[in-house]
């Protein structure tokens, strides 16, 4: 038996990974006939738990443009400006504690600033939630302008949410002029489960749907993942590709930019050397 073939053997036999080969492993992998020789005909796993698996790893390989935490808090300050169809003269932001921690000092894309204030601004500014997290996609400096100034104008207060037991909860409300607005975002960064416009409740999210949430709380160990890598078809988790090109393209993009940053330290450094050599 060639040595690759014996060391992928030993992998599935024993359910665990060796620091061998990963690489040979992950590519004869992908011959079919290969993978067919060493797994069971007979799924080990039912599809129902495949679908599960790809829902939970659709909602957290979600493309954001900057860290999910204070990007959701945007998102859910654009929906209610969306609503009000104006830019909210007053904004109350409440937070779950873990919201609030991960969000505070977080630097926002493409503003040199970082944190809760400029967020909230930016979505109050940008007010496209369609865009879902990829809301800052499309910044310029003038919406970056308003935002700075709304920030300036201390026209939102940031609270703790009392007694929450979600880990993840945002909870907007805002008024223009004789208009009120309410938004709530929870249990995942885009899941919208309350919206308000004065007195009308726009969308509440369902019994069924609260229900379905909690049944999305399975448990996962280390042979079900490998059963799942294993056994998944391939077309079900072919959008985890667009985020490879996503990361992909960031570390090309970042490392032109440390190359440049690196040859300009070098040019200022070789002409600080020189002109010093010279006196």
């Amino acid at each position: 038996m060639h040595y690759n073939e014996i060391v992928i053997q030993r992998v599935i036999e024993s359910k665990t990974w060796c620091n061998i080969d990963n690489i040979i492993i992950s590519i004869e992998f992908k011959n079919v006939n290969l993978r067919n020789k060493y797994l069971d005909s007979s799924m080990t796993i039912t599809e129902s738990f495949q679908n599960q698996i790809v829902k939970l790893l659709e909602r957290e390989i979600t493309p954001a443009v900057g860290c999910t935490e204070p990007i959701a808090v945007a998102l859910a300050v654009a929906k209610l400006t969306s609503i009000l169809d104006n830019i909210p003269e007053h904004i109350e932001v409440f937070l779950s504690p873990n919201v609030l921690k991960n969000a505070m000092g977080v630097g926002i894309p493409g503003t040199g600033m970082s944190g809760l204030p400029i967020a909230i601004a930016l979505g109050a500014v940008i007010a496209q939630p369609e865009l879902g997290l990829e809301l800052l996609a499309t910044i310029n400096n003038e919406q970056i302008e308003i935002a700075k100034t709304l920030v300036d104008s201390r026209f939102f207060k940031i609270s703790v949410k009392e007694n929450c037991v979600e880990k993840l909860y945002i909870q907007v409300t805002g008024t223009y002029k004789e208009q009120s607005a309410e938004v709530i975002i929870s249990k995942d960064h885009t899941r919208f489960s309350f919206i308000r416009l004065n007195n009308n409740i726009l969308y509440k999210t369902s019994k069924e749907e609260t229900i379905s949430d909690e049944t999305e709380n399975f448990e996962l160990n280390f042979n079900k993942v490998c059963d799942f890598a294993f056994e998944t078809p391939l077309e079900k988790i072919l959008f985890i590709k667009k985020s490879v090109e996503l990361n992909k393209a960031a570390a090309i993009e970042l490392n032109r930019t440390f190359v440049a940053v690196a040859v300009w330290h070098h040019h200022e450094s070789s002409v600080g050397n020189s002109v010093a050599n010279n006196y």
